[in-house]
């Protein structure tokens, strides 16, 4: 029987990938920087915010990176809130999948005021467990905040969700042993997800009611 369902917030719960791009295109045009590879962008996310400005620095400006991440958390995300939605349906299916008895827990790779600011936006608060990349400090794909929080309820890794958006958080999940699950609303590929090879790959979060009538019904034949 499932127990716990952790979660990833932005591209999961709330878009988030616009606001964090532009946050970051702001911060190198005031600074006179030119933009790098945008698929090197995408291809980190899910790991951190310092780690996207780092993989979007152009060549030449790799020592850039502390000072522009101190620049982007003084807009992010009071500055773009305006381009923050929460996806459809997110607050009904929390309060649905709570209304069965399972944990719900998040947990993010951005900072505790980041995390916070995002949440904000939901009408849903009943949350177990919140944590933030300075809870448990190891970068996706490493386990640790995924093990932390199963050790902290009590809940085995085969009684466990995680749902997130990008290959880090496929990989997180499966080096956790835990069911992982995918949402395709995030800024990353449907082809970059397919190969990472999820347990489940949704096209929005509210179908993961689905994944838990599945997977329950399994456990209990």
């Amino acid at each position: 029987m499932l127990k716990l369902i952790i979660t990833d917030v932005g591209g999961v719960l709330i878009k988030t990938d616009e606001a964090i791009v532009k946050c970051i295109e702001t911060v190198f045009q005031a600074n006179n920087i030119a933009v790098g590879s945008r698929d090197k962008l995408l291809s980190v996310f899910g790991t951190s915010i310092f780690d996207y400005i780092k993989n979007y620095l152009p060549a030449g400006y790799e020592d850039k990176s502390d000072f522009c991440y101190q620049e982007f958390k003084k807009l992010y995300p009071s500055q773009v809130k305006h381009l923050m939605t929460v996806f459809p349906q997110v607050n009904e299916t929390l309060s649905q999948i709570k209304k069965q008895g399972i944990n719900i827990c998040v947990l993010s790779c951005m900072m505790k005021n980041e995390v916070e600011a995002n949440l904000s936006l939901l009408d849903f608060k009943d949350f177990d467990i919140i944590f933030s990349l300075e809870d448990y400090g190891d970068k996706r794909p490493l386990p640790n905040g995924l093990q932390m929080i199963m050790k902290q309820l009590g809940i085995a890794p085969d009684q466990t969700i995680y749902i997130g958006d990008t290959v880090n958080d496929i990989q997180m999940a499966k080096n956790a042993g835990v069911v992982s699950v995918a949402v395709k609303t995030g800024a990353q590929s449907n082809e970059q997800l397919i190969q990472a090879n999820p347990d489940y790959l949704l096209d929005h979060f509210y179908q993961l009611t689905e994944v838990l009538n599945k997977l329950n019904n399994i456990n209990n034949t």
